[in-house]
């Protein structure tokens, strides 16, 4: 097995999620601390050795106690990764710190720069302190979202409005690609700003559920140009394109990550509703592999701030248009299954789309349809964005990471959902090569 193979990466990837698996769930050392990311798992080539690279939200010295705890779990954690996942030798297992993150070191670095004294005595690390050290009072502040953001994207309102409510001195702009009209529940919908040049020269631009710094499209310039940035997302592919990042895997969204830094007593429903929003649409509705006890304990927190729960499902993942139906329906009928049924895939050109009347927004959700499709380990939409500009969005079961196939085109995601934009080739080249990649996968 050659490293950086298509195997050798999905190896990587489904040993990371087991470990983080067994750290949140597994563990009793009250060392390990509950901030503890898997970031990586490196297996050698012939499976002996993985190397565990672990990012711990707090202090130097947490960090520290909490690699003390896992090394000494380690025995522990083998034994259970060699029920879970299916290896010819399951590795020894070696945690180190993950330096490139360096959560804990990083923020407390943010801290003493922007910090005043008094606040740098406060226990705990929430958001409050790292936009207030970021901020200065009366600052501009822009939220900066994905091109075609997703419920989980425009979920990340909830930071602009807590900050609305419980920071009113702060003058906030939450700026994104016009979203999809069945968001226009949440509060603060309407005053998204999809102008790029709306602020000009922000104090801190804050990048939410965005995995790489070309996601953010039009306004990455607006992203540039300010004095401090920061990104919080839970995409195991982000690379830490900002000044800070704050980066969850392990977590079933952004939103999911939001929650745990927010002020849980200062959350109100209209803010709830935001963060459930965007928990909803990137766990599936509580079915992706994402979802946690951590998940559904924020979601019982949230739905008892008084939240319309049943309509926001509705309304946030399964509630169509009558155009989307129709480009849905469009989809269904031209999608292709490669010879033995396990990959499918729909080939929507631009042109298709301005007869239906739908923009690239319209798309959401046919990847997953195709899905559920009976035998299928993988699906994928492969759409025109402009001439010559082709986005997939892919989706899986196991064994398929389409993550690993995602970043083949320098795109990425997660295991089981990810996305790229390829330039160039022809829609059925591109299909030829990922059913190939997805096959290779299937047969290793």
């Amino acid at each position: 097995m050659k490293k950086g193979s298509i195997k050798n990466t999905r190896i990587n990837a489904e040993v990371r999620k087991e470990i983080q698996n067994v750290v949140m769930n597994g563990i009793k050392d009250p060392r390990v601390s509950a901030m503890t990311t898997v970031t990586d798992a490196r297996v050698t080539a012939d499976l002996r050795y993985c190397t565990v690279y672990v990012s711990v939200l707090g202090s130097e010295a947490e960090a520290e106690e909490t690699l003390a705890g896992l090394k000494r779990a380690a025995g522990f954690i083998r034994s259970e990764l060699a029920h879970s996942v299916n290896l010819r030798i399951t590795p020894e297992l070696k945690f180190v710190l993950d330096e490139s993150m360096a959560y804990g070191a990083h923020i407390d670095k943010v801290l003493e720069v922007h910090l005043s004294d008094t606040e740098k005595n406060r226990r705990g690390l929430n958001m409050d302190q790292v936009f207030e050290g970021k901020t200065r009072t009366g600052a501009d502040d822009c939220s900066d979202g994905t091109c075609a953001p997703d419920g989980d994207c425009v979920g990340s309102v909830s930071r602009h409005l807590y900050l609305k409510k419980n920071e009113p001195s702060k003058n906030v702009t939450v700026c994104l690609e016009k979203p999809l009209e069945k968001f226009k529940y949440l509060s603060g919908f309407s005053e998204i700003v999809s102008d790029a040049d709306a602020v000009q020269h922000p104090d801190l631009a804050i990048a939410l559920d965005v995995s790489d710094k070309g996601r953010l499209g039009g306004f990455t310039a607006l992203f540039d140009r300010a004095a401090d940035q920061l990104n919080i997302d839970h995409h195991i592919t982000n690379p830490h394109f900002a000044a800070t990042t704050i980066c969850d895997p392990s977590a079933s969204s952004t939103c999911e990550l939001l929650y745990t830094l927010l002020d849980a007593e200062r959350i109100d429903a209209e803010i709830a509703a935001a963060l459930y929003t965007g928990i909803v649409t990137d766990s599936g509705v509580f079915k992706y592999s994402s979802t946690s006890p951590r998940t559904m304990n924020i979601a019982a927190d949230l739905i008892a701030k008084g939240i319309p729960f049943g309509e926001i499902i509705d309304g946030s993942f399964y509630r169509k248009t009558y155009v989307q139906n129709k480009i849905m329906g469009l989809a269904l009928l031209n999608a292709v299954e490669n010879a033995d049924g396990t990959v499918i895939y729909a080939i929507i050109s631009a042109e298709e789309q301005a007869r239906m009347g739908t923009v690239h927004a319209d798309l959401d959700g046919i990847s997953e349809q195709l899905r559920l499709t009976v035998g299928v380990k993988c699906a994928v939409l492969c759409s025109e964005m402009e001439p010559g500009s082709w986005k997939l969005s892919l989706r899986s079961l196991e064994p398929i990471d389409v993550a690993a196939i995602a970043m083949m085109y320098g795109g990425g995601g997660h295991v089981r959902a990810a996305g790229c934009t390829i330039v160039g080739k022809r829609p059925e080249e591109i299909m030829e090569e990922v059913v190939r990649a997805a096959e290779a996968q299937m047969h290793v």
